[in-house]
């Protein structure tokens, strides 16, 4: 008996550390996969899978057969995020499409797009905010059947909705107000092209730059954090005595007080000895060329503060030139 019951309880746990999640081979019966603000991997299998008939041909990796389906909720931002890890299989193919699961359309192939072997990943940031997505998935060449992970999450969860800041100028010369008050965000620049005759100090390149200028309202140590979902770089310059002089600046500007041109997403202004009432004019480059928004917050250190009161809030959906 007590070794039945031994055997019995051997073969549950070995089930249980085994255990992958259900999924479905046809787009109409597809597993639904949560939006999570950052990746966090789920086990599934490809094991007994069959092709899929009707669906455009996914055009990558090397598709013949073995695929399986879910299905994801575009997040607010419309910056989506798929990525695979290896189990089983160790190089698979995946694609995403829109529709409605008997009439297909593809949007975008992956092969080897992850940072996890050969394994594919899809960023996506064209996608419509609440659309429903169908990811389909295979081992490449159906060869090698059996586990794998995937996860699906924002790529700029800061975006949940409405944003109030308003955008910048696409020149130096319209200039729009911001604060630091993390109440408002901040459109990215698309297409636009920086102005000519400034010192861009690190700002190897300028691409798709907002302008915008702050005013000090409390004296100090003025530190913030930007925050986008893909890499921005900036620029300071300043303290000019008012918006006229800021303005007048343009098109000769000299040498940044502070500026970065990191791979981040994210950046700090770190700005010594802000007094009241002074004009400081920033530009923010929208590096990674995508639709996406800019958050900022006060951070560790900051004993200054910027006039909210100039800001001129506007209704913006969650994309660049929406205002």
């Amino acid at each position: 008996m007590n070794y039945k019951i031994f055997t019995y309880c051997a073969f549950v746990f070995l089930w249980i550390s085994n255990l992958t999640f259900g999924q479905s081979d046809e787009p109409c019966t597809a597993s639904a996969l949560s939006v999570s603000t950052t990746c966090s991997f789920n086990t599934f299998t490809t094991a007994g899978a069959t092709g899929t008939l009707g669906a455009p041909a996914p055009g990558c990796a090397n598709y013949v057969s073995g695929d399986v389906w879910f299905t994801a909720t575009v997040p607010a931002s419309g910056h989506l995020i798929v990525d695979c890890n290896a189990g089983v299989i160790t190089d698979g193919g995946m694609a995403i499409y829109t529709g409605s699961c008997n009439a297909l359309t593809l949007v975008e192939c992956n092969d080897d797009g992850s940072a996890n072997g050969l394994m594919p990943l899809i960023d996506n940031t064209t996608l419509t905010p609440g659309a429903t997505v169908w990811i389909r998935f295979w081992e490449y060449g159906d060869d090698n059947p059996g586990t794998f992970d995937i996860c699906v999450y924002d790529g700029n969860p800061s975006v949940s909705g409405p944003c109030a800041g308003g955008a910048g100028g696409n020149d130096c010369s319209q200039m729009q107000a911001i604060c630091t008050d993390n109440t408002y965000c901040y459109t990215a620049g698309i297409g636009s092209t920086a102005s000519t005759g400034n010192n861009y100090g690190c700002l190897l390149t300028q691409p798709n730059p907002s302008w915008y200028f702050f005013e000090i309202s409390t004296a100090g140590n003025l530190i913030f954090d930007m925050a986008a979902g893909s890499d921005i770089d900036f620029a300071v310059w300043g303290p000019y005595a008012n918006t006229a002089a800021a303005t007048a600046a343009c098109g000769a500007l000299p040498a940044p007080i502070d500026c970065s041109f990191s791979t981040a997403p994210t950046e700090q202004v770190n700005l010594t000895g802000v007094n009241v009432g002074e004009i400081y004019v920033l530009v923010v480059t929208n590096y990674a060329n995508v639709v996406q928004d800019i958050t900022l917050n006060a951070a560790t250190g900051n004993t200054a503060a910027t006039n909210c009161a100039i800001v001129n809030p506007t209704a913006c959906a969650a994309d660049a030139g929406s205002w």
